[in-house]
C-alpha cells in the first residue's frame, strides 16, 4: 500500500504487512487532535479500506500521552473553517466504520476526543497506569461530535456522569466498566535510590513488552478470522443498533443467505471438514 509522508502521523507495518500500526506523532502537544491530523488519517483510512491484504489496523500515540484530544491552541484557526464541525465529524465517523479489525494499543492518557479515538476502535488494551476522561466541561466545552457514537456504546446514565462531572478514571475502573477489554497490569513501584533511573528504564521496557504481547495475542487471533467475515460482523453490528427489530430481523436474513453462498465461507468450511487451519492469507492473494 503507497501512502504519502505525514507530518503528524507515523506508519509502520507487521505481520508481512498484514497490519498497519498508525502512531499519533505530535509528542510534544499530547498528540492533540488538529485539522492537518484529521486529514492525514483520513487519507491513511481511505487507502486502507481499497487494500484488501490488510487485515487489521492497530491505533497508537507517541510519548507519554496516546491523545489529549481537540489542540485547543489551534481553536481560533478552526474557528474560521466552515467546514471544520464536518472534517472533524467525517474523520471519527471513518475510522469508527473501518471495515478492518481496529486494536486501540493505549500508550498513556486520553482525554475529550483521544478517548473518542479509543471508541472508534474494536478492541482496546491499555497500560495500567493510563486514565481517561471527557474534561470537554471543565473548559466551558462539550463532547459533542463524539458523542454521537460514545453515548450508545456505554449508555444514559454513564455518558451523563462522566461528561457532566469530567471526572478521571483509571484504566482500571474502564475496564471494570466495560470501555475497554484489557488492561496490561504494570509495577509502578520504584526503587528510591541510586539506581532509580535504571530502574525506570527497566520498567518503561517491561510495559512495552507486555503491551506488546497483549497486542500480538489479539493479532494471531483476528488473523485466524475470516477477512470477509470480520468485515461482514462490523457492518451487521453497527447495522442493527441503529435500526428497529424488524429491520434488523430482515437484514440478518440477508447477511445470512448471502454468507452461506460466499467464496471464503465455502473455503472455511471446507478446511473444517477437512481438519486443517485456513490460511487466509493465500487465500486472499489467490483472488487479487
Amino acid at each position: 500500500m503507497q501512502l504519502p509522508e505525514f507530518e503528524q502521523l507515523k506508519i509502520n507495518f507487521s505481520n508481512d504487512n498484514q497490519v498497519i500500526v498508525i502512531t499519533l506523532n505530535r509528542p510534544n502537544r499530547g498528540n492533540s487532535i488538529t485539522s492537518k491530523m484529521a486529514s492525514e488519517l483520513l487519507t491513511v483510512y481511505e487507502k486502507i479500506e481499497n487494500c484488501s491484504s490488510l487485515r487489521i489496523v492497530v491505533l497508537t500515540g507517541s510519548g507519554k500521552f496516546f491523545c489529549t484530544g481537540m489542540d485547543l491552541a489551534n481553536s481560533s484557526e478552526m474557528d474560521q473553517e466552515i467546514d471544520t464541525a464536518n472534517i472533524n465529524l467525517n474523520f471519527f465517523e471513518k475510522m469508527r466504520n473501518c471495515s478492518k479489525p481496529v486494536i486501540a494499543l493505549i500508550n498513556g492518557p486520553a482525554l475529550g476526543g483521544g478517548w473518542g479515538l479509543i471508541f472508534t476502535a474494536d478492541i482496546r488494551i491499555s497500560i495500567s497506569s493510563a486514565y481517561f476522561s471527557f474534561a470537554e466541561v471543565k473548559r466551558g466545552l462539550i463532547p459533542a461530535l463524539i458523542s454521537s457514537f460514545i453515548v450508545p456504546q456505554i449508555g444514559l446514565f454513564l455518558s451523563n456522569q462522566l461528561m457532566l462531572t469530567g471526572e478521571r478514571i483509571s484504566a482500571q475502573r474502564a475496564f471494570e466498566l466495560g470501555l475497554i477489554s484489557n488492561v496490561v497490569n504494570i509495577s509502578q513501584n520504584q526503587d528510591q535510590n541510586q539506581n532509580q533511573n535504571q530502574n525506570q528504564n527497566q520498567n518503561q521496557n517491561q510495559d512495552q513488552n507486555q503491551l506488546k504481547q497483549q497486542l500480538d495475542k489479539y493479532i494471531n487471533e483476528l488473523l485466524e478470522g475470516s477477512p470477509h467475515a470480520q468485515k461482514t460482523i462490523k457492518q451487521t453490528v453497527n447495522y442493527i443498533v441503529n435500526h428497529n427489530c424488524f429491520e434488523n430481523r430482515e437484514h440478518v436474513k440477508r447477511v445470512f443467505s448471502e454468507m452461506l453462498i460466499n467464496d471464503e465461507a465455502q473455503y472455511g468450511m471446507g478446511c473444517f471438514l477437512q481438519k486443517i487451519k485456513p490460511d487466509w492469507k493465500t487465500f486472499i492473494q489467490s483472488k487479487l
